[in-house]
């Protein structure tokens, strides 16, 4: 997660749905008439704070962060233990809790303490879970697990392009010379003890010492010795890398089902833009305002 989240889609698509589930009001309702229910006593702990700790917004910020990233999002429902109403939602790490269940087919949530180290097994309707996709309806998969292989790629041509600055935005070549260098020869090291260097070896540190670096970039090389410098790698246009990183965030985007314009990315006109943010909330937050409704109205 800590590596997907340095890829600059990756990070904004989680900060765009985070937020925008974060920002949606939340109303306790009465489905007959569809009259807000302002004085509910549910209404202290779910428009005011979600506990004594964070806000209904930052609450709905980590339910999703966890959803989308870890696949399971969980909250336990702090009852009254006279009246069963609910008191507060306390978040529970998703890598401490697992869902199970026993010999009799019954849902039981398996909360591993993160510091005590005690096992709690908590009843599902004390549990709030927000499922990502899943193929049992028992375990959400987080987007990062089915999307490995192209954020794998992505993290990839980072590292190409960072090697690339690095190395002075120049490509990797070789130096020939018609002369032979030898092989491994004896020289008197710092402290005057012999000591044994390969010439070939010296010869490439002393190179990379003085143009290797994005500080050290165009600087005028002097041969000497009959060398000669020979690129042999692609350059970056060759290798079309602005076109393809153009299509990894499109594919990312596309995992996220995040709107290329929302990720400062592709070249909608407003008309384009105004009818995809309608699509976004259409077919995208809705999903997760569908589920979330449904888990909330129901426990």
């Amino acid at each position: 997660r800590d590596r997907a989240m340095k890829i600059s889609t990756v990070n904004r698509c989680v900060e765009v749905l985070s937020n925008s589930m974060a920002v949606l009001p939340v109303y306790i309702m009465n489905e007959r008439n569809k009259e807000r229910l302002s004085k509910h006593r549910l209404g202290r702990m779910l428009w005011g704070r979600a506990n004594e700790a964070m806000t209904t917004f930052d609450y709905q910020r980590l339910m999703l962060c966890n959803q989308l990233l870890r696949g399971n999002a969980y909250a336990w429902i702090c009852r009254d233990p006279h009246s069963g109403h609910p008191l507060e939602l306390i978040p529970l790490p998703p890598d401490h809790v697992d869902p199970l269940l026993d010999l009799n087919g019954l849902l039981w949530y398996r909360f591993l303490h993160p510091i005590t180290g005690e096992v709690w097994h908590l009843r599902p309707e004390d549990v709030l879970h927000y499922k990502a996709y899943s193929e049992d309806g028992i375990r959400g998969i987080s987007i990062l697990r089915r999307a490995a292989l192209t954020l794998d790629t992505a993290q990839a041509a980072q590292r190409y392009e960072n090697s690339t600055w690095n190395s002075g935005g120049q490509p990797s070549g070789i130096l020939t010379t018609d002369s032979d260098l030898g092989g491994e020869i004896e020289v008197p090291g710092p402290d005057g003890t012999m000591v044994k260097i390969d010439p070939k070896e010296q010869l490439r540190k002393s190179w990379e010492a003085v143009h290797r670096g994005p500080g050290n970039a165009m600087r005028i090389a002097v041969l000497d010795l009959g060398l000669k410098y020979q690129p042999i790698s692609m350059s970056n246009t060759d290798a079309q890398f602005v076109e393809s990183k153009e299509i990894r965030v499109a594919d990312i985007c596309r995992f996220f089902g995040v709107p290329l314009h929302l990720a400062y990315a592709g070249k909608q006109s407003y008309q384009s833009n105004e009818q995809n943010g309608i699509e976004y909330v259409n077919y995208t937050l809705l999903s997760y305002e569908t589920q979330w409704g449904q888990e909330d109205s129901y426990k």
